[in-house]
């Protein structure tokens, strides 16, 4: 069977009893099924069932003609379910035959992240269905079907620790203040929120703008830290603003866009000290005329997201909802 293990592999089908997207904690049963078509006979000697977490990332190695990618894929989360197996080896029967499959997730397992950018990092779920040959010199036979895991809301980070207000202030003694209004739990993707902004400027320098942002951090374990920003508004009223003083309550939206996964933060116990994690903050950028003037003031929020209808795939960059459109929808 060596020249046909790519048709062996398609002849593996897996068909699971629950809907996806599966959930962090939950238990999940399924049949993979086989069938043998082949007129030689096929020798095996274990076949199993492995539910895997990953993380991917590509690094550059260089070799004498130039650099290259290289992707690297570390699993977090692994669990095997042997199917069939004996110590020498056994036929397969020809036609259609299937097994039994159950796998028990963690409770706290990160959700699928995908990548931000070409060669970003990312986190992927699958089951490998594996058909073991004896033969040294044969290879196995195996089938990858990707599956979408999201977390645990009890996984989820806590917004009661984080301050619901922050300031920050440049060499020309510009203060800008802002605070959340009335929010002490997660903000969900679709929520509207208020934002107080103050603005001290006794020195009257020139405000060229001040935009808000919601700013995504990814913490990918070794895959290293990625940023997903997502323009919410500008505070038309402070474009080349001078005046002494500027106060207003904002009226902002949480974007519903698929790549908003919730909070968390995970630690693997096969990477030490190297956790998976995303954060989320309000990041208020505030540009002055003059050198070394800008500043910024970052409020941490927490998210907490159903994620229900992101791919199964790495996703290229898409045209984001301006902040109107996220306004009108409520």
């Amino acid at each position: 069977m060596g020249a046909d293990t790519s048709r062996a592999a398609s002849n593996i089908t897996i068909q699971f009893n629950q809907a996806q997207p599966f959930r962090a904690g939950q238990h999940i049963t399924g049949t993979v099924a086989f069938n043998n078509t082949f007129v030689d006979d096929v020798k095996i000697q274990r076949i199993f069932a492995e539910f895997v977490g990953e993380v991917v990332y590509t690094t550059k190695q260089y070799t004498g003609s130039g650099y290259y990618n290289v992707n690297h894929y570390e699993p977090f989360f692994q669990q095997l379910q042997c199917l069939q197996e004996k110590q020498d080896s056994f036929s397969l029967e020809k036609g259609y035959m299937s097994w039994p499959i159950s796998f028990s997730l963690a409770d706290f397992l990160p959700p699928i992240l995908n990548q931000l950018s070409s060669h970003g990092p990312y986190i992927h779920y699958k089951v490998r269905v594996v058909f073991e040959r004896p033969e040294k010199l044969k290879k196995n036979v195996h089938q990858d079907f990707f599956v979408f895991v999201i977390a645990n809301p009890s996984s989820n980070l806590h917004s009661t620790y984080l301050p619901l207000e922050a300031t920050n202030n440049n060499r020309s003694d510009v203060t800008f203040k802002s605070a959340l209004v009335d929010r002490n739990g997660p903000l969900t993707p679709g929520d509207i929120f208020l934002l107080n902004v103050e603005l001290d400027n006794p020195k009257h320098t020139t405000i060229k703008s001040v935009s808000i942002d919601l700013v995504q951090h990814r913490t990918i374990a070794m895959g290293g830290h990625c940023e997903l920003t997502i323009f919410l508004s500008k505070i038309s009223q402070l474009q080349e603003f001078s005046g002494e003083h500027y106060r207003e309550t904002l009226k902002l939206a949480i974007p519903t866009d698929n790549r908003i996964v919730s909070s968390f933060h995970y630690m693997s116990p096969t990477f030490s000290n190297k956790p998976i994690a995303v954060e989320y903050m309000i990041k208020i950028e505030v540009k002055a005329h003059g050198l070394f003037k800008n500043f910024i003031v970052n409020i941490p929020i927490v998210i907490q997201s159903t994620q229900m209808h992101m791919e199964i795939s790495n996703q290229e960059e898409e045209q984001l909802p301006s902040y109107d459109a996220a306004i009108e929808k409520q």
